[in-house]
Parts: structure tokens; C-alpha cells; sequence
């Protein structure tokens, strides 16, 4: 990845504003519904950065936060995920780190966490062990920032048959 992991970027907290985690097979990438946008919309996880943050703390800090609604990330949770899971790959643009995360290491941040979790709201009876519990068994939960999770297929410009669009709208 060459600059992009310089120590500049890695210490200079002023360099960016906020950071991410993108998490696919180059195929199919996670995406996270958030129902109260101005215009509600399927993105990825991360978020603003907090004062003397790192972006890989931002990023994992904001992860987390979505994917499992957990309001209060503990400090010493998020160190351990920058050592076990450290950042291969990683884009910035206006001031926003992305930081790229195959699904295997989604699994192994689902087995650092679930250590440290037994249960979360969203998950009552198991936390998830794999990508596939961490979709098909999340509870819907209206009022959490990221309320539904879906694979995607990676196309540019993706869209969506208005017709298909209808037919989703219709199962309400």
C-alpha cells in the first residue's frame, strides 16, 4: 500500500476527519441500511472521528457501533482488533479513510468481539460466529443507526430495477 500506512498518516490526527471499514471478497461487499439519514440509504460502516483518535480506532469504534448497536466501544477492545487486525489495504478521499477488509477478517473481528460480549441487543440468544449469522440473525431494531445488513453485489454505478424496488415496497 506503499504511503498510505506512513507514520504521518498513522499520527497525524489532523489528516482526516473520519474512517471506515469496507468489508468484501472483491465480489460482494457488506452494506448496513441507516433509516434515519436525511435520505435513508445502504452504505458501509464508519464514521467521524473523535479527538486524538487514530483511523483505524475511528473505524473500528464506528464498526462496531453499527454493526452491533453498542454505544460505549471499550478502548482496550478496539486495541486489540488494531493488533489481531491490522489494515492490509486502505483509500483516502476528502479527508475520509477507507480502510479494506477481506470477510475473513469480518470473522476474526466477530470472534475478538464476541469475547468480549456474550450477548448484544441484536443479537439476544448468540452473537454472531460468521458473516452469515451476523446478517440472518441480526434482530431488526428501527431505532438503531444501521438497522438492516445485506450483501451487495461490487458493480459500479449499481442499480436497481424500479420494478424490483416496487415489489420490496409491496412486502410492507
Amino acid at each position: 500500500m506503499g504511503n498510505m500506512f506512513s507514520n504521518k498518516l498513522k499520527t497525524d490526527h489532523t489528516n482526516f476527519k473520519g474512517a471506515g471499514c469496507i468489508f468484501t471478497n472483491g465480489t460482494h461487499i457488506l452494506g448496513g441500511y441507516q433509516p434515519h439519514k436525511t435520505l435513508p440509504v445502504v452504505s458501509g460502516f464508519g464514521g467521524k472521528r473523535k479527538e486524538y483518535e487514530s483511523f483505524t480506532t475511528t473505524a473500528f469504534r464506528e464498526t462496531i457501533e453499527e454493526l452491533f448497536d453498542i454505544k460505549d466501544v471499550p478502548k482496550y477492545l478496539i486495541d486489540v482488533l488494531e493488533n489481531v487486525i491490522p489494515p492490509s489495504k486502505a483509500k483516502m478521499e476528502d479527508g475520509y479513510i477507507i480502510i479494506i477488509y477481506n470477510f475473513d477478517d469480518l470473522n476474526h473481528l466477530l470472534n475478538e468481539i464476541r469475547t468480549y460480549f456474550g450477548t448484544v441487543k441484536l443479537y439476544p440468544y448468540r452473537f454472531p460466529k460468521d458473516m452469515h449469522e451476523l446478517i440472518m440473525n441480526r434482530e431488526v431494531n428501527k431505532d438503531s443507526e444501521v438497522s438492516h445488513l445485506c450483501l451487495l453485489p461490487v458493480i459500479k454505478n449499481l442499480q436497481f430495477d424500479p420494478l424490483f424496488v416496487k415489489d420490496i415496497n409491496n412486502l410492507n
